[in-house]
Formats: C-alpha cells, structure tokens, sequence
C-alpha cells in the first residue's frame, strides 16, 4: 500500500460511533523522515479534549453527511480515498468467544464506525488467518457498494491469499500476490506441506487424542462446538478403532 496513512480503530471508533464528523480539513504533514511516517496528525483539541474554539469549528467548519457544501464534501473524500484502516479480524472487528461460535461484523460495536469509515470514502483491509468464515463474518456484511473498485480487501489464510472488490463488488483473487506478496510466494510447497501435516500428526493431533482418552475431563476445557465431535470419536477409540 506504500506510504498511504493510517488510522487506529480507536480513533475511527471515538470520531464515528457517536456520530462525530472526522476531521480531515484539519490535518496537516508531519515533518518524520522515516518511509513509514504517518502522513497526517491529529491535533489534540480536535480529538480527545475539544474546547470552545474547537467545537465552534466543529460545528461551522466540518462536513458531515447532510452537508450541501458540495465542494467541502469533496475535498473530504479525495482525502478519504487515500486513508486505509488495517485491522485484524478475530478479537479486533469480531468476537472470538470461548464457545468457538464465529459472530458476524453485524453484532459487533465496530460494524456502524466501519460502514460510516467506507461511505467517507476511507478503504478497508482485513488480515487473518481464517478462509472461508471471513466471508459470512465480514465480506457479507459490507454492502455490495462499499465494496466496489478494490476499497475493501480481504488478506485470508495467514497472509496467503489476497482478495479485492472488483467493480460489482464481488471478490476477486489478486493473482501476482501469490507470487510477489512474500519472497519466494506466499503459498508452502506441497512437499513442504506434507511434511508438516505429517509431524503435527506424530507430535501434536495423535498425542492430543491419546491423553483426552486417559482423562476425559480435558474435553471440556476445549470450546463448546468441538467437545461433541471430540467425545464421539474417543467413544471410538474406547470401543477398539485406531488412531488413523
């Protein structure tokens, strides 16, 4: 993404989810010489301890979504165009309970400062180790048009697949990052992947299965949507099947 600024989900929380305009016009550049300096700061007044002057200029100044300042409006966007929010998914944008349920962004605090982040015009991109469950958890709930011409981007599976909405708004796989995201691909070699799946066998899943059937009073330490499974295949083992 180069050096496109970013903000904090704190920030974005504090400024959208009581509905305070975020305020862009008074931005202004750092003087950092580092590649990866934040392009904006923040001052403080218009933050976190806003005093008479500031709340004034809140109120005369700032472009808010009923505003028919049509050029003020504008320039908010272009500025909001080059603002990316990089966020983690589970435990950041979505819970991650014990029960090993997966809620949606719909239930989450941070689902209506994300839609007012994406209808200023900032993009999104989404990191984590899931696949699939990104989807229904938070590419579902983003309408299809705030999705559009790569303003939200999915990069799933631990960094190895990167996604983008194209100009319906459908997720589409950026090809070159497989081959260019991370020195050498991002993806492991089928041998290299065999052979991993078949340590973790030996050292971790085989180990794992044999000591919840010595003490059955490990299954309920794991989370709720996996003691079932786990019970019926130690029934298994218990009435003679092997570990396969």
């Amino acid at each position: 993404l180069g050096p496109t600024p970013f903000l904090s989900l704190a920030y974005l929380s504090g400024c959208l989810a009581f509905h305070h305009p975020v305020p862009l016009p008074h931005l202004r550049p750092l003087p950092l010489s580092s590649s990866l300096r934040p392009a904006f700061h923040f001052p403080v007044h218009g933050i976190a301890r806003p005093n008479q002057r500031s709340r004034y200029w809140h109120q005369q100044r700032l472009v808010n979504c009923k505003s028919t300042n049509v050029s003020a409006m504008n320039d908010r966007q272009d500025i909001m165009k080059k603002l990316w929010l990089v966020a983690d998914m589970d435990s950041t944008l979505v819970e991650r309970p014990a029960t090993g349920l997966f809620p949606s962004l719909r239930e989450s605090p941070c689902f209506e400062p994300i839609i007012k982040w994406l209808e200023y015009g900032g993009n999104l991109m989404v990191i984590t180790t899931a696949d699939d469950r990104t989807f229904y958890q938070v590419w579902d709930c983003i309408p299809r048009t705030l999705r559009r011409n790569k303003q939200v981007l999915l990069c799933v599976s631990e960094g190895a697949v990167l996604l983008y909405g194209n100009a319906e708004g459908d997720a589409v796989l950026e090809p070159r990052f497989r081959s260019e995201g991370a020195e050498g691909g991002t993806l492991m070699p089928e041998a290299l992947a065999e052979q991993l799946c078949r340590q973790l066998r030996e050292h971790v899943v085989i180990p794992l299965y044999q000591a919840m059937q010595s003490d059955r009073s490990l299954v309920p330490l794991l989370s709720g949507k996996y003691q079932k499974p786990i019970a019926r295949v130690l029934d298994r083992l218990d009435g003679g099947d092997a570990i396969e």
